[in-house]
């Protein structure tokens, strides 16, 4: 897992290290109220409510993903099954949080 928090800054005891992402900007943002568009973005309403704060990467194999969805009403289920072979890295998965909580 990559996270960029708290990777996203640099710090003098890790040796070598630069951070690969720097969320100063979004958190600069979210904490200004005063900008005419921080409604917009941020609000109830905004489209920016949530922030990627991990990748969840594979340097290489096999990656199936199943799915069952079961329809108690009418005693079906959706059954959906994938696998997908690779030799280069893919991101397998994202975490996200809300962005009030990552400017925190």
């Amino acid at each position: 897992m990559f996270y960029s928090n708290p990777y996203a800054r640099y710090n003098n005891q890790l040796s070598n290290y630069y951070p690969w992402y720097s969320p100063c900007i979004l958190k600069n943002a979210f904490e200004n109220r005063s900008n005419a568009y921080w409604e917009s973005t941020f609000g109830a309403n905004g489209y920016l409510k949530n922030i990627t704060v991990a990748l969840i990467v594979a340097k290489n194999g096999k990656t199936c993903i199943t799915m069952l969805n079961k329809n108690p009403e009418s005693n079906n289920s959706i059954d959906y099954s994938s696998c997908t072979q690779s030799v280069f890295p893919f991101i397998m998965g994202i975490v996200i949080s809300p962005i009030g909580d990552f400017a925190k």
